[in-house]
């Protein structure tokens, strides 16, 4: 039996030269586009997590079939290519007379610790196919309706009616400017906008105990960019040139909120990587997912790639998560701001990062 099931069209063993060279050409331009966002987001190109150096020959489906079985039944990595070849199978009939029942289940019916294997094993290597299985695992993950909704819990409790109390002791200069700016948000030029934002997102980063992110308001010429995070410099850029930043300061507050919740992935992805958190942990399985989409070579979909893969990986699921969440919490608790008389000015927000 062949590698790859007969119904499938295969990326791995190109037909002919000119398959070749389109698929190099395609192969280029791919690796352009995830590098060029690379630079854009300052992600970098060096320091990947790789579980597996090995890269298996298999010449039949069967060895492959046996090899991957029995490497995920005892919780191990794959390799990159091996474990695109075991979905690729499995997600176009390829195991159909080896293991029917597997077969019939599809991806659906793997246990969600075989599906993160899976994700991290696609995600050490940087290949134009991932795209496909990455997405395919990501449409099957079977997490709870609610799991990115709980991960975001934080942010709605940083808008909460306790919590704003607790903010107007703490910061009342910046729970009376932004309580104007939501009621006046036109009333403000883009330097008093940029203050809010940057005294918000200081507290908000002392809340979640995260680094200090430094907030940036300049012009981009797409007006869809809301906004977006560099974890190089640790900073926040918001598009000045959106309806959201000139009108709608809770939609811009949404962006915020998103853009500082990436930094939250990255301490979990680097507590993940660095052995602190285990099993245990209430936020294990965002952390594993948050590790390969961002500390592998290729697990990231940028959104120049694929726009619909790019918004349904896990970072982008859970900061959109965490973003609404926030933005709703305010939205709904935003009578509460003026409901203290504003005391006298507070000390600077202290980090100890």
């Amino acid at each position: 039996m062949s590698l790859t099931s007969t119904n499938a069209t295969s990326a791995f063993e190109p037909k002919d030269e000119t398959e070749k060279r389109n698929n190099l050409i395609r192969k280029n331009m791919e690796c352009m586009l995830v590098r060029s966002w690379q630079q854009r987001m300052h992600l970098g190109s060096n320091d990947y997590t790789v579980f597996s150096y090995a890269t298996e020959s298999f010449d039949t489906i069967e060895e492959l079939y046996a090899h991957a079985t029995s490497q995920l039944e005892a919780g191990n990595h794959l390799s990159s290519a091996t474990a695109r070849r075991y979905l690729n199978n499995l997600m176009y009939e390829g195991f159909r007379e080896i293991d029917p029942e597997l077969q019939a289940k599809g991806i659906a019916g793997l246990s969600l610790d075989t599906k993160l294997i899976l994700y991290e094993s696609i995600a050490q290597e940087f290949h134009p196919q991932n795209l496909q299985y990455l997405m395919a695992l990501n449409d099957e993950m079977g997490l709870a309706r609610d799991f990115y909704a709980c991960e975001a819990e934080e942010s709605t409790s940083f808008f909460s009616m306790d919590n704003i109390e607790t903010l107007q002791n703490q910061y009342p200069n910046l729970i009376n400017s932004l309580d104007r700016l939501l009621k006046s948000p036109t009333s403000f030029n883009i330097e008093a906008k940029s203050n809010i934002f940057q005294q918000l997102v200081d507290a908000y980063c002392i809340y979640c105990e995260i680094p200090r992110l430094n907030v940036r308001c300049k012009f981009e010429e797409d007006e869809g960019l809301q906004g977006f995070y560099s974890a190089y410099d640790k900073s926040i850029t918001l598009n000045t040139n959106t309806d959201n930043f000139r009108r709608n300061p809770l939609g811009t507050i949404e962006t915020l909120i998103h853009e500082a919740r990436h930094s939250k992935q990255h301490a979990l992805a680097q507590a993940y990587r660095n052995g602190e958190i285990k099993e245990s942990h209430s936020s294990y399985i965002a952390a594993r997912l948050f590790h390969a989409s961002l500390m592998t070579a290729g697990g990231y979909i940028s959104p120049e790639f694929n726009y619909s893969g790019y918004r349904d990986q896990p970072a982008e699921m859970d900061a959109r998560a965490a973003g609404g969440a926030a933005a709703a919490a305010l939205k709904r608790n935003q009578k509460y701001l003026s409901a203290t008389p504003q005391r006298a000015m507070q000390p600077n927000l202290a980090f100890t990062f």
